[in-house]
């Protein structure tokens, strides 16, 4: 038989962290106000390859997508950003292309300020997220 590079059958392949969000994460800069927020680098993604980030947490969660460099040297570089859409706004997901020669950030906070819980970060196709400090 052959094989297409764009139908892949079953599972696709995923990487799964966890974390808590918490007020000794510090506070997300791209608002005022003690919305806490917590990093991750994107690491093996494949260029071409849709990935899919996505989060089950335990608080209104947003999840956001960002430039790496561009964000490390302006604090710009907001390419994406997903908020809780379910009945209780715990889970949202992110799907994007990524390209060659570029580094992607995830920054996980809430939509209420001074919320905090537990979470589950799912790398869904290609990656793995891994927590920094900004």
């Amino acid at each position: 038989g052959s094989r297409s590079r764009f139908v892949r059958a079953g599972e696709p392949p995923f990487t799964e962290t966890t974390g808590t969000l918490q007020a000794s994460d510090g506070n997300d800069p791209d608002y005022g106000g003690e919305y806490y927020i917590d990093h991750f680098e994107l690491s093996g993604l494949e260029p071409g390859v849709v990935s899919i980030i996505e989060i089950d947490a335990t608080f209104n969660v947003q999840l956001g997508l960002s430039d790496q460099a561009e964000r490390d040297s302006s604090g710009g570089g907001r390419l994406d950003m997903s908020f809780g859409g379910s009945p209780d706004r715990t889970m949202t997901s992110l799907h994007f292309v990524p390209e060659a020669n570029r580094s992607y950030l995830i920054g996980v906070t809430s939509q209420g300020q001074r919320s905090s819980g537990d979470y589950g970060l799912r790398v869904v196709n290609s990656g793995t997220a891994i927590e920094i400090e900004l």
